[in-house]
């Protein structure tokens, strides 16, 4: 099925770790509609069952989210953040359920994760967690802005709301942005952010886990993308400037383009 959008997604180890509990994914619902997932799992034991939450996670969205859509299409678009909504709500319980249900091989897995929807000319997404949705906007003058439509569910931004945190540098220096206020499996009752908006011809929209967004500053996400030479390799070039960061993390870009008209 050909589609409207240009996107890809790369994914890395990055340094210091045994596994990439990072995820990512992508779901042709049609031509013109196109689901974006990006999870930063939490608490794998790989040496026992190879338990993978991102993926587990980011499967039952997609899931979900092709059912719902699949039974009534026309109802999905017309209620698009309470039909992302819902697949977040599944994800959340089945997370849940493996903690319950056997302690010692789920106990303190967890997800963050973001996923966006593009329909025609418009955006929605459903966030919880620190992974983050960029916009990536140029203007009529050519002059380029990338701004964070997400918020953190962390201490940190807290801290930051209260003016407690005063500066990005501060922000990125402070241990308390890997201390969650909500993620899915990560407290009983997550907070989930939604947002809709409509879309610009050229926008691009970046979603990133945070071993991306703490190893380098939004401006140069902007920049690496729009001087790739091809759009399929922009995620890649991200990817590469984090490894050189030695970020001790994993590390996931994804990048959805809105053509022109």
């Amino acid at each position: 099925m050909p589609s409207k959008f240009t996107y890809g997604c790369t994914t890395n180890i990055g340094a210091g770790r045994d596994v990439n509990e990072d995820y990512g994914a992508f779901l042709e619902l049609s031509d013109d509609v196109l689901l974006a997932v990006v999870a930063d799992g939490l608490g794998s034991k790989q040496n026992r069952l190879n338990i993978q939450p991102a993926v587990i996670a980011s499967t039952e969205i997609v899931n979900t989210v092709k059912r719902l859509y699949d039974n009534a299409p026309d109802m999905f678009l017309e209620y698009p953040a309470e039909m992302l909504l819902e697949a977040m709500h599944v994800a959340n319980r089945v997370i849940g359920t493996l903690q319950f249900a056997n302690d010692e091989n789920y106990g303190g897995i967890g997800v963050c994760l973001s996923a966006c929807l593009f329909y025609g000319s418009k955006m929605c997404f459903v966030h919880c967690g620190n992974t983050r949705v960029s916009l990536l906007r140029v203007s009529g003058d050519n002059k380029a802005s990338i701004m964070q439509i997400t918020r953190d569910h962390t201490v940190a931004r807290e801290k930051w709301d209260r003016g407690e945190i005063k500066t990005p540098e501060e922000y990125g220096m402070s241990g308390d942005k890997y201390r969650f206020t909500s993620g899915l499996g990560i407290v009983a009752e997550p907070e989930i952010q939604t947002f809709s908006s409509n879309c610009k011809p050229g926008d691009i929209y970046v979603l990133t886990t945070d071993g991306v967004h703490y190893a380098i500053p939004d401006t140069a996400i902007g920049d690496i993308i729009l001087t790739a030479e091809r759009w399929d390799y922009a995620t890649t070039a991200i990817i590469d400037a984090c490894l050189q960061e030695k970020i001790q993390d994993n590390i996931t870009a994804a990048i959805v383009f809105i053509p022109g008209k």
